[in-house]
C-alpha cells in the first residue's frame, strides 16, 4: 500500500504512508505533498457527490413529469372508456333481442338481417375495444405506482 507524490523538484518519490517522517528533507516535502493529494481528493469527491445528486434530483424531476404526463394520459382513456362503455350500451340496446325471421326472401328482410349482423360485429368490436383500453389502463395504473414509489424511495 504506497502511494506516490510528486515534489516540488520534479522527482517523484515512493513514501509509505506509515514512515512519512523518515529523513528531515524528504518528510517535509512529502508531508505537504500528501496534504496537496488529500485536498484534491476532498474536492474531486465533494464535485462527484454533487453531481451525483444532481443527476438524482434531475431524474427525480423527470420521474414526477413523467407521473403527470400518465396522470393526463388516465384522464383521456378514462374518457375513452365512458364513451365506448356509452357507444357500447347504445349498440345493445339497438339490437333486436329476437331477430324477426326472415320469410319468403323479402328485401326489407334481407336488409334487417345484414343490418342485425353489423351491429352484432359493431359491438363485439366495441367489446373488445373496451377490453384492451381497460388492460392499458391497468398497465398504466402499475407503472405510475411504480414510478411513484420510486420517487418515495
Amino acid at each position: 500500500g504506497k502511494r506516490y507524490f510528486a515534489c516540488k523538484d520534479g522527482y517523484g518519490l515512493f513514501v509509505p504512508m506509515d514512515k512519512l517522517s523518515g529523513s528531515l528533507s524528504n518528510s517535509t516535502r512529502s508531508s505537504s505533498a500528501a496534504r496537496i493529494d488529500q485536498d484534491q481528493e476532498q474536492q474531486m469527491n465533494f464535485a462527484e457527490m454533487q453531481r451525483i445528486f444532481e443527476d438524482v434530483t434531475m431524474q427525480k424531476e423527470l420521474a414526477l413529469m413523467e407521473v403527470e404526463k400518465l396522470k393526463e394520459e388516465t384522464k383521456e382513456l378514462n374518457v375513452k372508456v365512458k364513451t365506448l362503455e356509452e357507444e357500447l350500451a347504445a349498440a345493445k340496446a339497438a339490437i333486436p333481442n329476437e331477430p324477426e325471421p326472415y320469410e319468403n326472401g323479402d328485401i326489407d328482410d334481407l336488409d334487417a338481417v345484414a343490418q342485425l349482423k353489423s351491429l352484432k360485429n359493431k359491438n363485439e368490436k366495441l367489446r373488445r375495444a373496451l377490453m384492451e383500453v381497460n388492460e392499458l389502463v391497468k398497465t398504466m395504473d402499475a407503472e405510475r405506482s411504480d414510478l411513484v414509489n420510486e420517487n418515495d424511495a
